[in-house]
């Protein structure tokens, strides 16, 4: 694992404020996907990648307890509005549903500690490649 002492507390808050960015921007791209080109998408796409980067090392540092607990429960609610966002995140982000799941137990998020619903928007084919994953197969066969 990386050195985190290099993060102090105003790096963890720009890092928390590129991923609220992560959070609106998604919803607002997703409004205008198709009226966008081809290299507007792509162009895009690359400029979230830097967001997507700094959310990884906000779970690095979630798990290495280097969050406070305002920052813990921001986070928590920034995944809750991601997740809300699952069809967004999908179109804009090319990352379905099961596949920003994993990302998200794999980094780390808060959201593994709450006994709270989580609220997830998605689609029916979403759900459906869940359910179809082969972990889901073996326990529904």
């Amino acid at each position: 694992m990386m050195d985190l002492s290099q993060y102090n507390q105003e790096t963890i808050i720009t890092f928390l404020q590129s991923y609220e960015g992560l959070t609106q921007d998604v919803v607002w791209l997703s409004d205008e996907w198709a009226t966008m080109t081809a290299t507007e998408r792509h162009l895009q796409q690359a400029a979230l990648m830097p967001c997507w980067e700094k959310r990884t090392m906000l779970g690095q540092l979630y798990q290495a307890k280097r969050l406070s607990p305002a920052q813990i429960e921001q986070l928590q609610n920034l995944d809750q509005q991601l997740l809300e966002h699952a069809i967004a995140v999908e179109l804009v982000c090319q990352l379905p549903l099961a596949e920003l799941v994993r990302y998200l137990l794999k980094i780390g998020t808060p959201l593994t500690q709450q006994p709270a619903p989580v609220r997830i928007e998605t689609t029916m084919t979403a759900l459906a490649e869940l359910v179809n994953q082969p972990q889901w197969v073996a326990v529904g066969a």
